[in-house]
């Protein structure tokens, strides 16, 4: 059992990570979307995000 514990704590860590970094980037597309309008063409900001 403690080497279960053990991949799931390391694994529960680099899950954290992963899902803070998907929603910090998640949350810069919607708020490029919202300032510069959806169409990635005309709003280079939403481009680069």
């Amino acid at each position: 059992m403690p080497k279960f514990k053990n991949f799931a704590a390391k694994k529960g860590k680099l899950d954290q990570a992963k899902n803070n970094m998907f929603v910090k980037l998640a949350r810069e597309i919607y708020m490029e979307a919202r300032k510069g309008g959806p169409n990635p063409d005309g709003n280079f900001k939403l481009k680069t995000a």
